[in-house]
């Protein structure tokens, strides 16, 4: 069944973008996507700009985007990948809770946030929620 109506099936990984400015963040995030076999890396943007034009050429099923960039920062991002491929999921991602940015970015279409400090296995359960989430507004089941 189509999760997000892009390419989910249940056999098949939810499609992921990673977008943060921290390359050593990027990494370990990757490196956590790779432990699981929901989860397909489709590839990394440094900046919100970057992950404008990642999108168009692969579109995700949802992007973990940092909040706090040079340039476009997230919320910024958010706006434009959302405006382009409305079926994606934008989770925001940030080390400041109850930073006012957080709401910026959930008024701007994001569906959840993640803090950075927060247990790999449980940033995992987090994504797998907002895409359980995502699913069940478009009336699918993942």
């Amino acid at each position: 069944m189509l999760l997000l109506g892009v390419h989910l099936v249940t056999d098949q990984p939810i499609r992921i973008l990673i977008v943060d400015d921290h390359a050593a963040v990027r990494r370990a995030l990757a490196e956590l996507i790779a432990t699981t076999t929901d989860f397909e890396l489709i590839g990394e943007a440094c900046s919100g700009s970057e992950a404008l034009q990642l999108v168009d050429r692969y579109p995700p099923d949802m992007v973990l985007m940092d909040i706090s960039m040079p340039g476009m920062d997230g919320v910024e991002a958010t706006k434009g990948i959302l405006a382009k491929h409305p079926a994606s999921t934008v989770v925001v991602f940030t080390s400041h809770a109850g930073n006012a940015r957080i709401v910026d970015a959930l008024e701007a279409g994001a569906s959840d946030y993640v803090l950075k400090d927060t247990d790999p296995y449980e940033i995992l359960a987090q994504l797998r929620s907002a895409a359980r989430r995502a699913a069940s507004a478009v009336g699918r089941e993942l």
